[in-house]
């Protein structure tokens, strides 16, 4: 019996949220890749932050992962985190950001914003995909 592709991702899909959940709930994530002392992060933006009619944008593309995988933004900014997909039909189109609380599915194809709260300076947010097999890390910095 033949089992139609659209069946298998939604299957996959279900078994991705499953599991992110289950890893949100026990705080099972794999441990970020190490970081630089606050010192040593560059105090200038990385080339995907701009500025949006006084909104900070960080945006990040997810298929296969994700890129890029450190960013470096302006701490106390209102800011959006904004995901970019494109036939994004794998774990990293499920958004988990455990410290933030925030979980996010994301469409197929197109844009998708996540607003985020004021974030302190000196501070690393480690964003995953639903599996925890994929992750990239948000520094922000006075």
């Amino acid at each position: 019996m033949k089992v139609p592709t659209n069946a298998l991702v939604a299957i996959a899909v279900v078994v991705a949220v499953f599991w992110g959940n289950k890893l949100l709930q026990q705080n099972r994530y794999p441990a970020p890749k190490p970081i630089v002392q606050s010192s040593q992060i560059s105090s200038e933006p990385t080339n995907n932050v701009y500025d949006e009619n006084g909104v900070q944008i960080i945006e990040v593309t997810a298929k296969g992962g994700y890129s890029p995988d450190e960013t470096t933004a302006k701490a106390l900014l209102p800011t959006i985190l904004r995901f970019v997909t494109d036939d994004t039909f794998d774990c990293s189109s499920s958004v988990i950001i455990p410290n933030l609380r925030i979980r996010k599915r994301l469409p197929l194809s197109g844009k998708t914003d996540i607003q985020l709260p004021t974030i302190p300076e000196n501070t690393t947010i480690t964003v995953y995909c639903g599996m925890g097999m994929y992750y990239f890390n948000l520094n922000f910095v006075g």
